[in-house]
């Protein structure tokens, strides 16, 4: 089976200020983070079997324990781990098939896993086989708000939500890409209250938005689930989430 995207980390978090020297993605205390590589986080069953190489995946914990953790309870539908075979710049990763896989987070009533508002998505990974995808955001569409790969162009598109408002990043995707990629918004803070202000990043290349191409992230509270993988797309994630920097070489399969 050909898999699409390796996914090593994911990030969500409310916009902040950003610390000099810190161990959360760009200096940011995240809201949430996934991470392939921490300790008890990736997990084959409901949390208590630890994931092997090429082992489906149930459950992936967020790594600094709130609880806030994704499920897949439909075994056809899980994406696989890996720590030693399908590596993303060393790092071990989970790999979306690009048919059905996906991890969620179900939000209960009155929950919000972030301030939509006000916040960022971040992705660090790999791209195994190009193609139109979703791979992080809100809502199953993975469009209240979420990252997509954009079909024709093969560039970051960022959407929030609104009546047909979205925008690109500068650079492309390509296969075989090792990437840290996301988008930070602010709603109300473009031309009026109507419109978001937006960066869209890939690999350190930003897009900066401040006038009336986007209007506000869509915030409805049936739009609150948080989900990775795919809205029919293909994705592998691995390691950590950067904040809008490039991705780093491996040198001796350590971070330097």
């Amino acid at each position: 089976m050909k898999r699409n995207v390796q996914v090593v980390a994911v990030a969500l978090a409310m916009l902040a200020c950003f610390g000099a020297r810190a161990q959360t993605p760009g200096g940011v205390a995240p809201a949430v983070w996934y991470r392939a590589d921490a300790p008890s986080s990736v997990f084959s069953d409901a949390g208590s079997t630890a994931a092997s190489d090429n082992a489906t995946v149930r459950q992936w914990n967020e790594a600094q324990g709130s609880g806030r953790n994704l499920l897949q309870s439909t075994a056809s539908a899980r994406p696989v781990f890996s720590n030693s075979s399908s590596l993303a710049n060393c790092n071990p990763t989970v790999t979306f098939d690009g048919s059905n896989d996906f991890l969620q987070i179900t939000a209960g009533t009155g929950v919000n896993l972030i301030d939509r508002a006000n916040g960022t998505i971040y992705a660090a990974g790999r791209v195994n086989i190009l193609k139109q995808s979703g791979f992080a955001g809100f809502h199953a569409s993975m469009d209240y708000p979420g990252l997509h790969i954009q079909g024709g162009n093969n560039k970051l598109r960022f959407y929030t939500g609104g009546p047909g408002y979205e925008r690109l990043s500068a650079t492309q995707f390509s296969a075989g890409m090792s990437f840290g990629a996301g988008s930070g918004w602010q709603n109300g803070a473009g031309t009026n209250t109507s419109y978001a202000a937006v960066t869209v990043s890939v690999n350190g290349t930003r897009a900066d938005f401040s006038g009336s191409e986007f209007y506000n992230a869509n915030l409805s509270t049936g739009a609150r689930d948080f989900r990775i993988g795919a809205d029919k797309a293909k994705f592998r994630f691995s390691k950590k989430a950067y904040n809008e920097s490039s991705s780093r070489e491996c040198l001796g399969c350590r971070e330097v």
